[in-house]
């Protein structure tokens, strides 16, 4: 079970008992995501330096690896305010889909510059790699559903579900009637609200 910190700190192994096994690294912290990289054995990506939507400028995407008996960390993307993202998968190939918060600012609580979706494919080797993610599908704000193309070629099908501002989101059965809610946070005006999926 891997533990990072949001701000500066460490990230740790335990074991499923909880026992401390390993440090990964020592900081900067940021993480908001953490990710393991699908077939590898213990490779995973996570997100440096997300301090907050005002303190992330110099935000990334690492690779974290063992090798030789300790761990290695590289920065795969240098992704000002990536706040969160997943690698997904479709007809064997993996992408990496990252949001961020915003684009830019000038000044604190500055939201003039909407954020983005950004895809890559996640290559097989990771050992040489520098710099994958490129930006395809841009978006200003909401909820919005993501599939990746048939093929690496193909285009990626973008649905927007809400067109709420949101900054996190979750599907919860929150009454067991089977049936989804979306469960949204805006950050901005520190609101929670609650919606039905409709089918």
């Amino acid at each position: 079970m891997l533990v990072a910190a949001e701000k500066v700190n460490q990230c740790r192994l335990y074991d499923l008992e909880g026992n401390q096994e390993e440090v990964i690294w020592e900081g900067p912290g940021g993480t908001m995501s953490m990710v393991q990289v699908p077939g590898s054995d213990g490779q995973f990506l996570a997100t440096h330096k997300f301090y907050s939507p005002n303190d992330s400028k110099e935000a990334k995407i690492i690779l974290a690896y063992p090798e030789d008996g300790e761990w290695k960390v590289r920065t795969l993307a240098e992704l000002p305010f990536v706040h969160r993202f997943d690698i997904i998968s479709r007809n064997g190939v993996n992408y990496v889909i990252a949001c961020t918060l915003k684009s830019g600012h000038e000044y604190k609580e500055d939201w003039r510059s909407p954020g983005k979706i950004q895809v890559c494919v996640l290559p097989e080797d990771l050992s040489s790699v520098d710099e994958v993610l490129r930006s395809y599908v841009a978006v200003n704000e909401g909820v919005f559903e993501c599939i990746p193309p048939e093929s690496e070629e193909g285009t990626w099908e973008i649905k927007q579900i809400l067109d709420e501002a949101s900054s996190d989101m979750a599907f919860a059965d929150f009454d067991n009637d089977g049936e989804d809610y979306i469960l949204s946070a805006n950050r901005e005006i520190d609101e929670i609200a609650l919606y039905k999926v409709e089918k």
